[in-house]
């Protein structure tokens, strides 16, 4: 997934959709390896431009790193023209997330301390900081940080006082990260069952499902099944509303018809299908090491996942520490 940092409400979490009409359709397959590749040769021939052409820059290879230094140069040209401690501290919240998103964490962690120091209460900077944290590492200091986001989507009363700009629903994905890394399963799996934003989402109430296939498949017998989510899985069943649903099917092993037809529908921003392709290769990968115990698509998946360089996107942030 990937959070885009908006600098006034904090990440716009990109959710691409797949529908089953329209033209400019590709045939997917109910196996997983078919799903990644022919998904991968469709993202990759619009990501550089028309088949048979190069693209004629790095920004036109990778639309996620040009998004991310159109960010950061915003964000530095509105923070020279600041005048107010509320500007300075947007600017270098969205300068800070958009140098993390590119990779660039030390320098990232560096900048949100100066806004740290303006508004130290700021519940967007926290998120932002955690999140840096959460890349370079520091896993827990990024739950210390992300307690209150924890503690809102577990209990009314706490999300009666949450501060402002707060989204606990959103806010806890570093968070459940975190804990996978930890391996802290039943915790993770309490977190995302109750994280469910005031917009009920169905995009993201399907990628909680898709994280919890795959907390499940880390945790083995460790794990007890969670009814919600195992209610949710079959609900699943056939469903390619989106591609974290149909990713949920595949996973959960349940037949699909012979064959589904997606047409990327809202995948038209590159930056958007970028995310979306880095997804399918890494809960690919994850699903044939901890399902299929198959080495051979995961050595497939991986090098493209890294080649793809879908700045930003947390699985990849996640794959390089676990995999």
């Amino acid at each position: 997934m990937l959070a885009l940092a908006n600098p006034i409400t904090g990440p716009l979490l990109l959710q691409p959709s797949l529908t089953t009409s329209g033209k400019d359709t590709y045939s997917v397959h109910t196996t997983i390896s078919t799903v990644l590749v022919v998904l991968t040769a469709s993202a990759l021939i619009v990501l550089t431009g028309c088949a048979g052409k190069p693209a004629t820059s790095e920004a036109r290879l990778n639309p996620l790193q040009a998004y991310h230094e159109g960010q950061l140069n915003v964000a530095r040209k509105f923070g020279d023209s600041a005048r107010s401690e509320e500007g300075q501290v947007l600017a270098l919240r969205l300068e800070a997330a958009a140098l993390d998103s590119l990779g660039r964490s030390e320098q990232a962690l560096s900048v949100i301390d100066q806004a740290s120091a303006l508004s130290p209460e700021d519940w967007p900077t926290i998120r932002a900081r955690a999140g840096i944290l959460y890349s370079l590492g520091r896993t827990d200091e990024t739950l210390r940080l992300l307690a209150p986001a924890m503690a809102a989507v577990l209990s009314p009363q706490a999300i009666e006082s949450k501060p402002a700009g707060m989204e606990p629903a959103y806010d806890i994905v570093p968070a459940v990260f975190a804990l996978i890394e930890k391996g802290a399963w039943a915790q993770a799996v309490e977190i995302l069952e109750h994280a469910v934003p005031d917009d009920d989402d169905p995009g993201y109430a399907a990628y909680r499902t898709l994280l919890y296939c795959y907390i499940k498949a880390r945790a083995g017998s460790d794990l007890p099944p969670n009814e919600m989510f195992e209610r949710q899985i079959k609900a699943y069943s056939g469903d390619a509303s989106s591609h974290y649903a149909v990713l949920v099917n595949l996973w959960s092993g349940q037949k699909f018809p012979d064959e589904l037809t997606v047409r990327p529908e809202g995948w038209r921003d590159p930056a958007i299908r970028q995310d979306a392709l880095a997804e399918f290769l890494f809960y690919g990968a994850a699903y044939a090491k901890y399902v299929a115990k198959d080495l051979r698509p995961r050595q497939l998946f991986l090098p493209r996942l890294n080649r793809l360089k879908p700045y930003g996107n947390i699985e990849w942030i996640h794959a390089k520490r676990t995999f």
